[in-house]
């Protein structure tokens, strides 16, 4: 086994799928060698963090729609780019939406303003 095969190998070993970057496909009967293509995640991870996956939600209120990560509380709205330059704090969102300055938080918790989205599949 050549040295690349065996580094992708062990990668892809000591990893779960769903975080592994490489993986070994099969044989190419046209190709000497094994063929190794990086994976990409049908989840897109934050971009400000790297910590968490970037999830869909929408306010409770009247269901207006954004991307958040849970790990940092950047949020994105639709049509922009989910990019470091385009990321807002989920605390400023909230508190223009609810009109005050600060924390907007108070007695409040996430659950009584924003909500994951519905998986539209179900």
């Amino acid at each position: 086994m050549s040295g690349l095969l065996q580094a992708a190998s062990a990668a892809h070993s000591s990893t779960s799928s769903a975080t592994s970057a490489w993986r070994v496909l099969r044989w190419k009967e046209c190709a000497p060698a094994w063929v190794i293509v990086p994976i990409m995640p049908t989840e897109q991870v934050c971009p400000r963090c790297g910590q968490d996956w970037v999830h869909s939600y929408r306010f409770r209120a009247d269901g207006a729609p954004f991307s958040l990560c849970t790990e940092c509380d950047s949020l994105w709205w639709p049509g922009e780019a989910v990019e470091v330059a385009h990321a807002k704090f989920l605390d400023d969102a909230v508190a223009e939406r609810l009109g005050v300055e600060g924390n907007p938080w108070g007695d409040l918790v996430w659950a009584d303003v924003i909500e994951p989205t519905p998986d539209r599949g179900a």
